[in-house]
């Protein structure tokens, strides 16, 4: 899983270079993306798990929110990795708009499929 992560991590960071795995510190400046892995289906062998991208911005308007969203699906859709190690590929799955209780913030999660293979 480290690997995925971190390989997920560096594909992520070239569509967008501020991002974090589950939190982002206290200290990042907007925008940003948060993204999490969910599994729903594991033989062991093969996973899948839901990704989701949280996109966060502190702004009264949420264009650059819309921007990031839309180059995450454009830039990630339909792509993947492989090495000796793990193989995976993504796939757009929906948009939602989750907003913020902090009426300053504002905040969408686009959610991709991702298919996963260990091959070691």
């Amino acid at each position: 899983m480290r690997h995925l992560k971190t390989q997920l991590t560096t594909q992520l960071k070239n569509v967008y270079p501020k991002v974090y795995y589950e939190n982002a510190p206290d200290d990042a400046v907007f925008p940003y993306v948060v993204y999490s892995l969910g599994s729903s289906y594991n033989n062991r062998a093969n996973c899948i798990y839901t990704l989701d991208l949280d996109v966060w911005d502190k702004s009264t308007s949420s264009k650059r929110v819309d921007d990031i969203t839309k180059d995450l699906i454009n830039k990630l859709d339909l792509t993947g990795y492989i090495d000796e190690e793990i193989q995976y590929s993504l796939y757009f799955d929906r948009t939602v708009d989750t907003g913020s209780e902090d009426k300053t913030l504002k905040r969408k999660t686009v959610i991709f499929e991702l298919r996963y293979t260990e091959r070691s």
